[in-house]
């Protein structure tokens, strides 16, 4: 089996068996032929190019059951580790010391107020969760209405009032030109000095000026906040491991196989 696949979409030449020749001298493999599905193997799609793609006749997919449930668990993970100050008892603990003194001052969860910004699937099943726990929730999102946050049990609000009555901002936006930079230095002085933020989206939905105006101002955790630390001196970062669960790997197989598949036919494609 050859090491490598060189993939050619486009040529003009009458027939490509010279280059094949001279790339199974190479241990490699040459595949000819117009690309027409290009699936994303995610939800997100905001590393394709879409409109270079339908220029060119290449329908473009994503996988939208991936995850739902693990990144909905990374950020309540995040959460509770939060309000129940689980980052500085990890470092006190590894110090080898007991001194509730250098603890932060904790507050019981039920009431408090968690703030979605984004109720797609993830921010829904984030809601889900965030009851379980006796948290009150509003939600922000323009292509949401009322009667679903109702469903939800969430208070649909602007984003400016949910900044400034959330405990906790939990964001779960897709990238997009609307939502890059969107939470930055002037969003985050709109929230409590005394609120955390978890990120559940792609780092590039936060401006640059943010690290200057919220160091030590907000809490900050989140499966692919990188530059947390930057901008909090009572940050958490971990690994971006929000989507790894053995579970999830397996289930997305079958919806990516299948979306070329809906895109040709035009026909519902299997979950």
């Amino acid at each position: 089996m050859p090491r490598h696949t060189v993939a050619i979409t486009d040529h003009l030449f009458p027939s490509m068996d010279d280059e094949a020749r001279r790339f199974r001298e190479m241990d490699t493999k040459l595949v000819t032929g117009q690309c027409k599905v290009a699936v994303r193997f995610g939800i997100g799609y905001d590393n394709v190019d879409v409109e270079a793609a339908t220029r060119c006749g290449i329908m473009v997919a994503n996988t939208t059951e991936y995850c739902i449930d693990e990144v909905a668990d990374q950020a309540m993970a995040m959460l509770l580790a939060c309000a129940r100050g689980l980052f500085p008892a990890g470092r006190i603990a590894r110090d080898g010391t007991w001194d509730l003194a250098k603890m932060p001052v904790l507050r019981r969860l039920r009431g408090q107020t968690l703030g979605l910004v984004g109720i797609g699937q993830i921010g829904k099943a984030v809601a889900a969760r965030a009851h379980g726990f006796g948290l009150e929730v509003l939600a922000s999102d323009p292509y949401v209405d009322e009667a679903v946050a109702r469903e939800l049990g969430a208070e649909l609000v602007d984003l400016d009032t949910l900044l400034r009555a959330s405990d906790y901002v939990s964001v779960h936006v897709p990238l997009m030109p609307a939502t890059e930079g969107m939470m930055n230095a002037a969003v985050f002085a709109k929230m409590k000095p005394t609120a955390f933020l978890i990120n559940g989206c792609a780092p590039r939905s936060y401006g640059a000026a943010a690290s200057t105006t919220t160091s030590s101002r907000i809490g900050c955790a989140g499966p692919q906040t990188r530059r947390a630390t930057s901008w909090t001196t009572r940050a958490a970062a971990p690994a971006p491991s929000a989507c790894a669960t053995w579970m999830s790997w397996r289930r997305f197989s079958r919806p990516f196989r299948s979306r070329p598949r809906g895109c040709w036919t035009g026909l519902p494609v299997p979950c």
